[in-house]
């Protein structure tokens, strides 16, 4: 079992937005995600030089797993963004404002 190693103050934050996700997953039609996919997600930064020479001196599955844990959280992201503005969209177009 992993801990989510957060302050208390950005778990809540977290912990609001993944309920959202699960209360709204049928209509926003998302897939479940557990919280920690979320974390990831949402606390992925782009690689700098520094940090893609240290990853390189890695083995090549544990760079695999990197990899996967990033595009894994990507795609997370995008699904949301997605799904949302779907929504948005639909709501605009079946409820125009006169």
């Amino acid at each position: 079992m992993h801990s989510i190693l957060l302050e208390s103050e950005d778990f809540e934050r977290l912990l609001h937005i993944w309920e959202f996700c699960n209360n709204f997953a049928d209509y926003l039609e998302t897939p479940s995600f557990k919280i920690e996919d979320l974390r990831i997600a949402l606390t992925f930064q782009t690689p700098s030089e520094s940090s893609i020479a240290e990853e390189s001196e890695l083995d090549w599955h544990e760079q695999m797993t990197l990899q996967q844990v990033r595009e894994k959280g990507l795609n997370l992201i995008n699904e949301l963004h997605t799904a949302l503005s779907k929504c948005y969209l639909n709501e605009i177009v079946n409820n125009p404002k006169d």
